[in-house]
């Protein structure tokens, strides 16, 4: 079976990125130890099922977070 992924893969860095430019400001994320082990770094949604129901995204991220501010 084949699956369709979710239309992008964003870091935190990036939102960081849209945030800090849709403001006007120099936003610095803090990092900490992450205490889960185990962790799953990099995730992507699996969309066929949503797809198959008539649902596409419209708005990328970086556009969402336009929008919302």
């Amino acid at each position: 079976m084949g699956y369709k992924l979710g239309g992008s893969q964003e870091s935190f860095n990036e939102v960081i990125k849209f945030l800090s430019a849709e403001l006007g400001l120099d936003l610095k994320p803090n990092y900490t130890e992450n205490p889960i082990q185990n962790y799953v770094m990099h995730t992507l949604a699996d969309t066929t099922k949503i797809n198959e129901l008539g649902f596409e995204a419209k708005h990328s991220l970086e556009d969402g977070i336009k929008r919302i501010i």
